[in-house]
């Protein structure tokens, strides 16, 4: 009974043990699969993290660099009226307007001076702004005080800076605090979040002020006794917070990736709230940010919260394809081995099946193997007879591009050739023209015939540039060992020769040797320092050409740079083509040929050729030749 209850279990296990092996080769991938997808996507996290965290400390600089040079400008104006002393309202006017706030200071309101009064000098102080012709001129809010300040000067003087004329910012306990604390500390200062006397019942912003005292002595006092004994007033500038922060990152608009504001309180409340970025594009409300950081920022006496949010556009920015690309190559190779070990073990149970039916039924397995081997050996026949029929069309089609390239060589050279006759006989009259009969010819005629003349120079130097391009792809290479050295110095001499009145400063590396045919490569120095020779005609002075070598990723890129009139990059794909120019011919003489050469002759020493430039900053073209693994620089 036992025998009969186990044989079953035992003949199961003998038909599903060769699938064990498979499965536990699948859970073991999909195990590896699911531990790389995870650490691609901690390091595309990591990456995003850094990426925000640079913007946001980028953006915090700006904030800090751009308050340095407001701060800074007070300064120097506070240097003008210790030079002058206290000035006319027309000569602060005057240098205001030199400083040109609007354009190189964008953001802030003005610069202004208020003044300090003491009791005993409020009458006069009056009497002489209602003088100066403001004769409603009042310090506002009335009352009487220790001390008046009053905004005696602020430019520009339009409309919104006129509202705070006259203004004790003394009497107000957020200004006082930071007007006391710059005082006694000699250094300039920052308020709280204040409301502007500037702003009306549209578009309020949040402001601060920035205080620098000036004191009667050029140099800060000693002691604090001393500071606030002979303080004249204060230099100082209003901020409209909107368009100072505006005047840094440009106007938000819906296409922003982070999202920041600017607090001045280390709580971040509402009330505290200087500047959001997104004030005007608010994301969707279920919008969660994939990254959130705080910074500190320090501004004169104070210092202000940075709190950073990436945006929906900053998620599009950073989206890596990795992860994605190895869970899907992973689970792919996973199944894919899967399906091999499968197969094989699917083989492996059909071979003992099969076994198990070759004793069964011998003779009739044996002839179904035969005729599988026969449908086998006749598909491995057609599938041979095909290959080749393939071979033998793909040899027939190199042959006859061959011979359509050749033809077309062959026809570009004839036809180059033979446009030389008619051409010298145009050139002649014309020159037969010049001498018999230029004095017969009104001014007119003789410039038509200047420009028949001109017109066939340029053909015959294109038929040149032709015949040069064809002779380069017909001749044949000699590789021989060549120092690139010599040849970059001879073709400079020549250049030199030709054009002695240049001055050109020639910089070129030592020790370049190359494997290459010498004809060749000559051409192609002659074309690249002949370009660089002509771009730089232009320059009266500082003219650099140079001819060097550099390794990339274990290859040696020789090259040839100039400081002449570059190019833009976004026509460079046309350098390379036969007749494109990016210059005319008034400004730069050519055909358009000769980087042609150079392509084709880089292209049969079986390297590569490119270009990189900026306009009014130069050129550089680089080439590798791939004939010798000799090559050094």
């Amino acid at each position: 009974m036992q025998w009969s209850f186990t044989r079953p279990l035992m003949k199961s296990w003998q038909h599903m043990r060769h699938f064990f092996f498979p499965y536990l080769v699948l859970a073991f991938s999909l195990a590896v699969t699911f531990t790389l997808w995870v650490l691609a996507r901690q390091s595309v996290e990591r990456e995003g993290r850094i990426r925000f965290e640079t913007r946001t400390r980028e953006i915090a600089n700006a904030i800090e660099s751009r308050m340095r040079t407001y701060v800074q400008t007070l300064y120097q104006t506070r240097g003008f009226m210790q030079t002058r002393g206290i000035p006319s309202r027309e000569e602060f006017a005057t240098y205001i307007r030199s400083v040109n706030i609007a354009s190189n200071y964008p953001g802030i309101q003005g610069i202004g001076f208020s003044l300090r009064i003491l009791p005993s000098e409020l009458s006069s102080h009056i009497a002489s702004m209602q003088a100066q012709g403001f004769i409603h001129y009042r310090l506002h809010p009335p009352g009487q005080r220790m001390e008046y300040h009053s905004i005696i000067m602020l430019e520009p003087f339009d409309w919104r800076n006129q509202r705070a004329f006259g203004y004790d910012m003394h009497t107000d306990p957020v200004r006082q605090k930071a007007m006391d604390s710059a005082r006694d500390r000699g250094l300039p200062h920052v308020t709280d979040r204040v409301t502007l006397l500037q702003e009306t019942e549209t578009d309020r912003q949040p402001g601060f002020l920035v205080y620098l005292p000036l004191y009667q002595a050029d140099a800060t006092p000693g002691s604090v006794a001393d500071r606030r004994k002979t303080l004249l007033g204060y230099v100082y500038s209003p901020f409209r917070a909107h368009d100072l922060f505006d005047g840094i990152f440009g106007e938000p608009d819906a296409n922003i990736e982070v999202d920041f504001q600017v607090f001045d309180q280390s709580t971040m409340t509402p009330e505290g709230l200087l500047y959001d970025r997104d004030r005007n594009f608010q994301t969707p409300g279920d919008h969660r940010p994939q990254f959130l950081t705080t910074l500190t920022v320090h501004v004169p006496g104070r210092t202000w919260i940075l709190s950073a949010q990436s945006l929906p556009n900053f998620a599009q920015r950073i989206a890596n394809s990795v992860p994605s690309y190895v869970l899907g190559t992973g689970l792919s190779l996973s199944f894919l081995i899967f399906f091999l070990f499968l197969g094989h073990a699917i083989k492996v149970r059909n071979e003992h099946l099969l076994q198990a039916s070759i004793a069964i039924d011998k003779a009739a397995l044996f002839h179904k193997a035969e005729n599988e081997l026969l449908r086998r050996r006749k598909a491995e026949d057609d599938l041979r007879n095909l290959n080749e029929q393939l071979e033998a069309r793909v040899r027939d089609r190199t042959a006859q591009l061959q011979a359509a390239n050749h033809e077309l060589e062959a026809f570009a050279y004839s036809v180059s050739h033979d446009l030389r006759a008619p051409l010298r006989g145009i050139d002649g009259f014309a020159t037969i023209l010049e001498k018999r009969y230029k004095a017969s010819l009104d001014e007119q005629g003789r410039h038509y015939l200047k420009r028949v003349k001109d017109a066939a120079g340029r053909m015959s130097h294109l038929i040149d540039d032709m015949l040069n391009l064809t002779r380069l792809t017909r001749q044949e290479m000699q590789t021989l060992p060549l120092d690139l050295t010599a040849l970059a110095h001879a073709v400079a001499r020549f250049l030199l020769e030709a054009e002695s009145q240049r001055q050109v400063d020639f910089r070129i590396q030592d020790g370049m040797q190359v494997v290459a045919d010498p004809v060749l490569m000559r051409a192609v120095l002659e074309n690249l320092m002949g370009n660089a020779w002509k771009f730089t005609s232009h320059r009266s002075s500082g003219v650099l050409i140079e001819v060097g070598s550099e390794t990339r990723d274990e290859t040696t890129v020789y090259f040839v740079k100039d400081n002449g009139a570059g190019f833009d990059m976004d026509y460079a794909e046309k350098l390379f083509r036969p007749f494109q120019r990016l210059h005319s011919t008034h400004e730069f003489p050519g055909s358009g040929i000769g980087l042609a050469s150079v392509q084709r002759v880089i292209h049969r020493h079986g390297g590569k050729v490119w270009a990189e430039g900026r306009v009014n900053e130069g050129a550089t073209f680089y080439f590798t030749l791939a004939c010798s693994e000799r090559n050094t620089a």
